[in-house]
């Protein structure tokens, strides 16, 4: 099929096939070469007016600011494999595209698209989502949303989230 892959593990060659019979040669092809573009652990950061490409973000602290960021095809797998991050039964390491644990994030004006799993993963008490653009993920199938939430005073607010493989929103509140 167009626009399609195959990655042959005997060989160790990845296949191509571009859309319309394009020659690849006549295309930009973009691949993800690591796991995590950023992963701190640290409080009162802001990330504001910048584009991820092929990686997850993961931010633990409290008081951390993503604005006017770009997050695209933070997680891609092929397979799955059953793990836990943080107390979160989770299907291989670090699925979801977004991960932040901690209080009082604030995610705005972003766009967070293409992930096999979860788009956005939130641990903690009182962290807002405004105004956000989320779609296209959960293609891998298994329990996933665009939002996950766990903790108490959380807020989605004036974004819109489509494209699901499953959940939209998903509600985890602690006890």
């Amino acid at each position: 099929m167009d626009n399609e892959w195959h990655y042959d593990r005997t060989s160790g060659k990845l296949y191509y096939r571009p859309p319309n019979g394009v020659h690849p040669d006549a295309q930009q092809v973009e691949f993800r070469r690591r796991t995590w573009i950023v992963k701190a652990l640290a409080s009162n950061l802001t990330f504001r007016n910048i584009d991820f490409f092929g990686g997850q973000v993961w931010l633990e602290g409290n008081n951390n600011v993503l604005d006017n960021v770009s997050i695209l095809y933070g997680t891609h797998f092929a397979f799955r494999q059953k793990q836990t991050i943080s107390g979160i039964a989770v299907f291989q390491a670090g699925i979801t595209g977004v991960y932040l644990r901690g209080n009082n994030f604030t995610v705005s004006n972003s766009t967070i698209a293409y992930s096999a799993a979860s788009a956005m993963s939130i641990v903690g008490n009182n962290n807002t989502v405004d105004n956000c653009l989320i779609h296209d993920f959960g293609y891998m199938g298994g329990s996933v949303s665009a939002a996950y939430f766990k903790g108490s005073g959380n807020k989605l607010t004036h974004s819109t989230l489509f494209k699901s493989g499953r959940d939209i929103v998903d509600v985890d509140r602690m006890r």
